[in-house]
């Protein structure tokens, strides 16, 4: 091998540098919150697997934040009545849920189909 020169061994270092950042910066992006925008106000969502609005118990549903046993209740009553959700926006449908309320809980739901 040839011996390198100062300034190239300054170019493979900061190289290596920019190689590990990059590294370790996506890493992080995979364990760390994720900030959504929500209105004027930012919550970090923890990423998860999505809960099946369409499935999923009371018990499931309370696992979301958010959620308490009334809106659980609220979600499985509007399934029951009109049956299975289409898309995760039709959350909103649910009294007692509205658009700002449906952004922060869409992370965490998913529609699986009927």
């Amino acid at each position: 091998m040839l011996p390198l020169t100062r300034q190239e061994k300054s170019v493979l270092l900061a190289l290596a540098g920019v190689i590990l950042t990059g590294s370790l910066c996506q890493w992080i992006s995979k364990i760390l919150p994720v900030a959504v925008q929500g209105g004027s106000n930012i919550s970090f969502v923890q990423p998860r697997l999505k809960i099946d609005i369409n499935r999923a118990s009371s018990e499931q549903l309370m696992s979301i934040p958010h959620i308490g046993p009334a809106r659980a209740r609220a979600i499985i009553d509007f399934r029951e009545r009109q049956g299975a959700f289409i898309a995760v926006d039709d959350i909103e449908k649910v009294a007692g849920i509205g658009p700002k309320l449906s952004l922060r809980l869409k992370p965490y739901m998913a529609v699986e189909g009927p």
